[in-house]
């Protein structure tokens, strides 16, 4: 009879335990469940779907540090499409030193200028974003202040790291080219234009 009795008692048992587990499947999903269904997502290659998870992670719980590394993740994924519409080969600090040409040099700092405003500008725009979302929207301008002369700071830090050349930096390069072609007037971009070949 023993064995009957434990045989029964562990059929008993595993319905309860069977019966309790769809309950807890049907429980709202927490912020790190979704951040990491969206990574499993975009590991298998299903971005769209990952991104859409992401969005939803940030909206249903802005206050989460996963919104924060949620936000993260979507700008990485949305990188790639703003790099198909650059060059193949972004110029950096490391490719100027081999152009003799002033002209061209100038063209590849003024190219240089525009990564880095775009770096910056993405850079803090993370920042302040994940800022916001972590604080719901609301913070004190005062400490908002504080937080941008931060954002500042790093913002110019990661330019300096990809590029190998700060803001400032590439500002003096191209004022020296300037001087050096004797540009009279505004020294912009256009300056630097390859003449037109006529056939």
């Amino acid at each position: 009879m023993k064995p009957f009795t434990v045989f029964v008692s562990a059929v008993c048992f595993f319905l309860l335990f069977s019966s309790t587990v769809p309950a807890a499947e049907s429980a709202p999903e927490s912020p790190q469940s979704l951040y990491l269904q969206a990574g499993k997502l975009e590991r298998q290659g299903n971005t769209q779907q990952a991104q859409t998870i992401y969005e939803s992670l940030i909206d249903r719980y802005p206050a989460s540090e996963f919104a924060v590394k949620a936000n993260d993740r979507l700008l990485q994924l949305l990188a790639p499409v703003a790099a198909t519409d650059a060059k193949p080969a972004p110029i950096t600090a490391k490719s100027l030193p081999a152009v003799n040409d002033p002209k061209r040099r100038g063209r590849m700092l003024f190219e240089l200028k525009q990564r880095a405003a775009k770096i910056f500008s993405d850079e803090k725009q993370s920042k302040f974003y994940a800022y916001s979302t972590l604080h719901s929207h609301r913070y004190n301008r005062g400490e908002l202040r504080d937080k941008e002369i931060e954002w500042d700071k790093a913002a110019e830090e990661k330019v300096r790291k990809e590029l190998g050349m700060g803001s400032d930096e590439i500002d003096r390069a191209i004022e020296e080219i300037c001087q050096q072609l004797k540009v009279s007037g505004k020294c912009d971009a256009s300056q630097f234009q390859e003449a037109p070949t006529t056939p």
